[in-house]
């Protein structure tokens, strides 16, 4: 789809203006402040999609104080645009009136065609018919403009290295796992009971032990005191008897207490404890091994499947970006989600102008490729090289130029338009046959 001719009346400075273009490249020629623009941009971005002071949802209007854009002949402005479908082989005409109110659309075209703003809009995008538009943008508008958003990706991938350098940190708290011996515990309640029996046994004994030797010296005081009575027998009979009545008793008292048994050896007992002890404190550091190791392989899987997801986002990042089916192959959009070309932002400071007027019209045209119409301003800062490299590869695509020229003088053998104070001044149609 190209542009054939468009015709403006009491739109903006200009009262009345009719131009056909070039199928090809039409030259647009005009001092500063002689409504190149106007005609070249402005003119068509309004016939497309009006004018408003903001975008709706769907229409992407010139952006203006509607008012200042209609003359001082009349309350309204008017353009007509004549479109020309390569395909179909047919002419269609929009036909566009502004007041302070708003725009009005309407079509002539065959009748088994059905056209509407909503064409209009599928048709028309801002950055092809105006490349500097596009490069005005940063890197990431311009992938959004594109219609890439890997913002998404980029958040996930975000938080997936936030939580990685998070989870290696929790890694480095937890240290170096040293292997430890594996041991049974082994339970020492049954060895320390039995330390206690024997303990409890042997005290039993030495009382015992203690209560003979103590009745037995009590056996001597008496066995004493009866030598010393028997001395004072005459005198002491009575008491001798006593004595002896005693010491009978103390013989028959200490025969009959139970005779202790021999001391049992705890030193068994006592090393079966110490190993046993021993043990447990092994056992107590190869369970908390046990769950350190835990720990840290649960860290470790963690981080492996962190790795996996970053893998499969940057994955499922890649395949969004590929099924956008851009037309250059160095195309990427980085971490930041905005769009490079062989690694540099398609910006002025990377590219010269000439490379960017290749680029951005193939770019922009990969989203639409109906409408082949772009409006080149400045094509005179380009040296004559750089303009036929341009003007050929872009026309070897199919594309129709409006280039803007800075001066008074047609090019020599082009379709120039040029212009003075927004009037027509003169028209050179060089190559008739290149009119559609």
């Amino acid at each position: 789809m190209k542009i054939k001719s468009i015709k403006l009346e009491n739109f903006a400075k200009c009262s009345h203006i009719e131009v056909s273009f070039d199928k090809n490249i039409t030259y647009l020629i005009g001092e500063n402040g002689a409504g190149k623009t106007t005609l070249g941009l402005d003119a068509i971005w309004f016939l497309f999609q009006g004018i408003a002071e903001k975008s709706s949802k769907s229409n992407n209007p010139f952006i203006a104080e509607r008012f200042r854009f209609i003359g001082e002949n009349g309350a309204s402005a008017k353009g007509e645009m004549v479109l020309f479908d390569e395909t179909l082989k047919v002419k269609i005409k929009v036909i566009r009136k502004l007041t302070k109110d708003g725009t009005f659309v309407t079509f002539e075209a065959p009748s088994n065609m059905t056209l509407n703003q909503e064409w209009l809009n599928d048709l028309f995008n801002v950055f092809l018919i105006s490349p500097r538009s596009f490069l005005a943008l940063d890197s990431k508008k311009q992938s959004e403009v594109l219609g890439i958003n890997t913002s998404k990706f980029d958040t996930e991938l975000e938080n997936l290295k936030a939580e990685h350098t998070y989870i290696n940190r929790e890694l480095k708290n937890i240290g170096e796992i040293q292997a430890v011996e594996s041991v049974e515990k082994i339970d020492i309640t049954s060895l320390i009971e039995r330390k206690n029996d024997i303990i409890n046994f042997n005290d039993k004994q030495k009382e015992l032990q203690q209560n003979i030797i103590k009745n037995k010296e009590k056996l001597i005081l008496c066995e004493q005191e009866y030598e010393e009575l028997l001395k004072q027998k005459t005198l002491l009979d009575l008491e001798i008897n006593k004595a002896k009545n005693k010491r009978d008793a103390g013989v028959k008292y200490i025969s009959n207490l139970p005779t202790p048994e021999k001391l049992t050896n705890s030193e068994d007992i006592d090393n079966k404890i110490k190993e046993a002890t021993l043990n447990n404190d092994k056992n107590i550091n190869y369970e908390h091994y046990l769950q350190q190791k835990q720990k840290y392989d649960l860290k470790v899987s963690e981080l492996n499947n962190n790795k996996k997801k970053q893998s499969e986002t940057i994955r499922d990042r890649i395949d969004y970006i590929r099924s956008k089916k851009l037309p250059f192959d160095n195309l990427e959009i980085n971490e930041k989600g905005e769009l490079l070309l062989s690694g540099k932002p398609i910006k002025e400071q990377y590219f010269a102008t000439g490379e960017l007027l290749k680029i951005v019209p193939v770019l922009i045209s990969s989203l639409n490729p109906e409408l082949k119409y772009v409006f080149i301003q400045q094509f005179n800062l380009l040296d004559e090289k750089q303009q036929k490299i341009v003007e050929e590869y872009l026309v070897g695509k199919g594309f129709q130029l409006v280039a803007e020229i800075v001066g008074e003088k047609e090019v020599e053998n082009k379709h120039c338009i040029v212009l003075k104070d927004m009037h027509l001044v003169s028209k050179n149609l060089t190559n008739p046959e290149n009119l559609l």
